[in-house]
């Protein structure tokens, strides 16, 4: 007996079809679904993208990435990186990306308005976040701004300075703080 072949039922199971290969690829989807405007709701890209992603979507390498933030044709990035790191930690707002692939330049009266309008899309709106939403704004893992955390990088929002695991044992920063701290890592 052939047990790839056999589809008798089995106690009243269905029949078995091992003989079948089971799909483990998903086709991609078209290029039209991963436009901006095409996005399902709720399923907005993380506010700023690390630089492997930017590389990526724009087909380049690091250093012709690095020459669009310096030349300004990104105009958002931030070296993210811990205290005493010697390598950069690249972070572009997703806008700016979106921005140089559909060939849309920005106008804006000041550059202090601009920047509120840029950390209202990276920070929630509220005095104080948790480190899963710090994690979140930044595209960052959770045990690299704990690390920027203990760096005494923000400042704790009152009450919140415990840092301690389990639930609710998250620091709580002010948000005032963490949009101080990205400001003062823009590269230009």
């Amino acid at each position: 007996m052939n047990l790839l072949r056999d589809t008798r039922p089995l106690c009243g199971l269905a029949p078995l079809a091992i003989h079948q290969p089971l799909s483990t690829r998903q086709p991609l989807p078209e290029p039209s679904a991963l436009a901006s405007d095409a996005r399902r709701p709720g399923t907005e890209p993380r506010p700023l993208m690390p630089l492997s992603a930017v590389m990526t979507w724009l087909d380049l390498d690091e250093d012709d990435v690095i020459v669009l933030i310096d030349e300004g044709a990104l105009l958002w990035a931030f070296d993210i990186k811990s205290p005493g790191a010697g390598k950069r930690n690249v972070r572009v707002l997703t806008e700016s990306v979106e921005d140089l692939v559909q060939r849309r330049k920005r106008t804006y009266q000041d550059d202090e308005s601009e920047w509120q309008r840029v950390a209202a899309l990276v920070f929630p709106d509220k005095p104080a976040i948790v480190t899963r939403e710090l994690a979140r704004a930044l595209n960052a893992g959770r045990n690299f701004t704990i690390d920027l955390i203990h760096a005494r990088q923000f400042q704790f929002a009152p009450g919140g300075a415990q840092i301690r695991t389990g639930p609710n044992g998250s620091p709580h920063i002010t948000t005032a703080s963490a949009k101080k701290w990205l400001l003062k890592r823009r590269m230009f």
